[in-house]
């Protein structure tokens, strides 16, 4: 089965390149030809905590810009985030209705979401962590640190974080698109930039629906977000942010494949708002930033009730999230030192979760009969201090963060990055740093038919080592590395027998991970504007011969993507993206029996016309039918076929 999913990616890619490569280099102009991919693999800061780069420091960080993001044959964030090497996306629902972000073999809990540098991380569960008011096409750059960033961003950060930009734009802009599609898909969305002196202001707004592939898979999706930028003087600025998202979609299979529970359904609705305001005076840089994220969840096992036990009802939780931090860093001939705290509080309802009140709460956006019956609150607050040096052609840096959570006591993790640039065009990089991830509210309390949560549960901790080696000219980009992850106390959800009838929340003692990731990248203003070639493999010395595992020891082994980029003639223009999946470990069946993954291969093409500011595409998801699934036995769809127009204005103001 292997050997056969790999001669199908070999035959297509070789195909797709013989028939598009020219026989001689051709200049081929096309509109608002501004390309700027040499930043793609870029050593860039997820930008939290700092304001300027990580560039000198031994860190990967893939950045994915805006042109990149426009010519992929995806609608969505998840989708695209696919293709970079080492992150492993498991979706549950197609086109934003859930998927999971886990890297180099971490579990979808050990990853931080930022949205323009503020966290935006659920307590509840890693699922939600994608529930972004932002759709694909409002999002200017995406920065993905591969590899534990705790040290430098906080808990949770345990194997990687991914951060959204929005509203970078320099220009005043409007933009609306439409498309449509196979299933009943329905796309509508607008946008805007407005800019006005020391104002930036940026607004979009999109709903997307479909009928769905097969029973209980259809969804809604409402996003609204807006941004504003002001600058005071030369040297400060604040930046307010806030959305909302609204999202209804059948969860066929999400959480159990038992056919009792064959329809079930859930209901989101996302609230966030941030303010932040920097400045910099001389060589002190200072930063401050206040946030809050609201997120309602309705969980129906039985959709509408529909052949439900007596007794069932619903489930209902909200997580609120409130966190304030404040920031300075000092450039001195000692190089640079940055010291910060932070506060965070989190708060879960529920009727689920949690530890039981003595006076019920009314559940918001639901009938006055139902209320929360249990709540959890937990404090969080970190203080860290970094130092970074460079020396000719050396840098360092090495760092120290405290948390002290009221739940968990006080931790303590460190991390260090050494870099040397041979020459302009290569350079060497070694690291070493200590990762946390505190268990969610559903690790903790968690009980019902399927699941039982562990009130008891470690939290997660992990060292992980990593050296590796890049090469830029031109336009090439390529790089080679390594990294050997220990971790102990890892939580997972097992089985110990295939009678049992609920996973139960445990703390592995030791779970090793060894992988590996390289690239080779070839950028050009010819025909072929654009190949990447992409492996990473990863190995565990933790094996599930004694339990099912449902998250921890399920995990990506192979990962081969080749990205094509070209043009076709003139203003029309071609994106593929290929892609080879073998996935380690087994899934438990709708027969209550262990089944192993099996290797897949995707092909996803985009095919527009662009024209000063009119695009028009059409998407061939899935081009040759594969049947597949990333998580369990939840069968993703076969091909499908979107097509739509994109209008963009430049008004003169």
């Amino acid at each position: 089965m292997k050997i056969e999913v790999l001669n199908r990616f070999l035959v297509t890619a070789w195909t797709v390149l013989l028939f598009f490569i020219p026989g001689k280099s051709i200049v081929y102009a096309r509109a608002q030809s501004d390309t700027t991919q040499q930043v793609n693999l870029s050593q860039v800061e997820i930008v939290a905590r700092r304001q300027e780069v990580y560039s000198a420091l031994a860190r990967v960080v893939t950045v994915v810009t805006k042109e990149e993001i426009q010519n992929a044959p995806v609608k969505t964030l998840s989708d695209l985030l696919r293709y970079i090497p080492g992150v492993d996306i498991r979706q549950r629902g197609t086109n934003g209705v859930q998927a999971d972000i886990n890297m180099r073999g971490g579990t979808f809990d050990q990853m931080l979401v930022l949205l323009n540098g503020i966290n935006i991380s659920d307590p509840q569960t890693g699922h939600y962590a994608l529930d972004i008011p932002v759709d694909l096409s409002s999002i200017d750059r995406i920065e993905v640190l591969q590899g534990p960033g705790s040290r430098e961003l906080g808990p949770n950060a345990f194997s990687g974080a991914v951060n959204i930009i929005t509203g970078s734009s320099e220009t005043s802009r409007v933009g609306v698109g439409i498309s449509g599609g196979s299933y009943g898909f329905l796309s509508q969305e607008a946008g805007g930039t407005l800019v006005s002196g020391p104002v930036t202001a940026f607004a979009s707004a999109s709903h997307s629906r479909s009928e769905g592939y097969m029973e209980d898979t259809d969804f809604g999706i409402t996003n609204v977000f807006g941004q504003v930028k002001i600058r005071t003087g030369q040297s400060g600025r604040i930046n307010l942010q806030g959305g909302f998202q609204d999202k209804d979609y059948g969860a066929y299979g999400f959480y159990s494949l038992n056919p009792l529970y064959a329809n079930e359904y859930e209901a989101t609705k996302t609230f966030f708002g941030s303010a932040s305001f920097s400045t910099t005076i001389k060589r002190l840089s200072v930063e401050s930033k206040v946030y809050w994220r609201k997120h309602h969840d309705r969980f129906e096992l039985f959709r509408d009730y529909r052949e439900a036990y007596p007794g069932y009802t619903h489930n209902y939780h909200l997580t609120r999230v409130a966190g304030v931090s404040q920031t300075a860093s000092l450039v001195s001939f000692l190089g640079k030192t940055t010291m910060g705290v932070d506060y965070r509080n989190e708060h879960i309802f529920s009727n689920a979760l949690g530890e039981v009140m003595a006076d019920g709460v009314p559940v918001p956006f639901e009938p006055d009969s139902i209320f929360f019956t249990r709540d959890k609150r937990r404090q969080n607050v970190n203080g860290f201090v970094s130092h970074a040096l460079y020396f000719n052609k050396f840098s360092a840096s090495v760092g120290v963060l405290g948390n002290y959570c009221d739940h968990f006591g006080s931790n303590f993790y460190f991390g260090a990055d050494l870099g040397y640039a041979f020459n302009s065009y290569w350079s060497l990089y070694a690291s070493v740093n200590q990762s946390l991830r505190l268990p969610t509210f559903t690790d903790l309390y968690l009980n019902n038919t399927t699941q039982e949560g562990n009130p008891n549960l470690k939290p997660e901790k992990a060292i992980t080592y990593e050296a590796g080696v890049k090469y830029r000219h031109h336009r090439w980009n390529a790089g080679v590395l390594g990294y050997y992850r220990m971790g102990r106390d890892i939580i997972d959800w097992v089985k110990y027998s295939s009678s049992d009838v609920r996973f139960t929340a445990v703390n592995h003692a030791r779970i090793n991970a060894l992988g590996t990731e390289m690239f080779l990248e070839y950028l050009s203003q010819t025909m072929l504007q654009r190949i990447k070639l992409a492996y990473s493999f990863l190995t565990q010395d933790k094996t599930s011969e004694e339990y099912d595992s449902k998250y921890a020891l399920d995990y990506l082994k192979h990962k081969l993507t080749l990205n094509i980029d070209h043009i076709i003639y003139k203003e029309f223009s071609a994106s593929w993206r290929l892609s080879i999946s073998d996935r380690a470990g087994n899934f438990t069946n709708a027969s209550n029996l262990p089944e192993n993954y099996r290797p897949f291969f995707l092909t996803d093409l985009r095919v527009q016309w662009q024209k000063g500011g009119v695009t028009i595409f059409c998407d061939i998801n899935n081009l040759f039918n594969t049947s597949y699934a990333d998580y369990g036995g939840i069968i993703q769809p076969g091909i499908w076929i979107k097509s739509g127009i994109k209008i963009v204005y430049l008004p003169q103001i």
